[in-house]
């Protein structure tokens, strides 16, 4: 999918219009799969949390039911669990490792959340009308996007992973981008939406105005910047950093 010989030296000189390549249908294409994963994310994912928190949900009674998921036995009799459970629209995760008194642990090195007896029954002691659904041997991993744990780990990192190499390269081999360079779209990629945007902004896109002037465009000492600002500031409003 090279640019065609009468686009000239369209992969350095960005030309608005122009005739839409077969890169622009890959961006399309991926920027519909960035969505979905954000869709997903959002209504299916979980937000990271601290066994602190879910105790003091459940003590506060704005919490009614959980979910203990926990890990299959490995002989050990340190056990992981993982309660799941929603605040409004947002559901929420803690993970958490049972270690019985008689355990002869190396408190040293013990996990960081270590709790006595099973999660269901330490929560339930909080709150005696709480429900809890048991989940044995359903214990999922730990792939995470846009701050979410989500479900089919696996999936999502194969996904993930794939969409990364096509997104890489578009951005190296694609036409000369729109509205800012090339090392200026990969700093811009580290800021939450970032990668969505290029993928609908760096092009010709159905819906999307075209740029006034193509060839004024956001360099990449700027855009490290705006990053280097913007990252965190969206990664809180957002709840992006657990």
């Amino acid at each position: 999918m090279q640019p065609r010989a009468e686009d000239g030296d369209l992969r350095r000189t960005p030309r608005a219009p122009r005739t839409r390549t077969g890169y622009d249908v890959w961006r399309w294409c991926l920027a519909t799969g960035y969505v979905v994963l954000v869709v997903v994310a959002l209504v299916v994912g979980a937000r990271p949390a601290s066994w602190t928190e879910v105790q003091a949900a459940v003590s506060s009674g704005a919490v009614a039911d959980v979910r203990v998921a926990s890990a299959p036995d490995d002989g050990s009799l340190q056990r992981r669990q993982q309660v799941t459970w929603r605040e409004g629209l947002v559901q929420r995760r803690a993970e958490v490792t049972v270690v019985p008194p008689t355990a002869n642990v190396d408190w040293v090195s013990a996990p960081p959340t270590t709790i006595e007896r099973d999660a269901g029954e330490e929560l339930q002691a909080l709150a005696p009308g709480l429900r809890v659904e048991r989940a044995s041997g359903s214990f999922d991993g730990s792939a995470s996007f846009w701050g979410r744990v989500m479900p089919f780990p696996a999936a999502v990192t194969v996904s993930l992973l794939l969409g990364w190499a096509c997104w890489l390269g578009l951005l190296v081999h694609g036409p000369a981008p729109w509205r800012a360079t090339r090392w200026a779209w990969f700093w811009v990629s580290w800021v939450p939406g970032g990668v969505v945007a290029f993928l609908l902004l760096a092009g010709p896109t159905p819906g999307v105005p075209v740029p006034r002037r193509p060839a004024r465009r956001l360099t990449g000492g700027w855009a490290l910047l705006l990053s280097l600002v913007l990252a965190p500031l969206l990664g809180d409003l957002l709840g992006l950093r657990g």
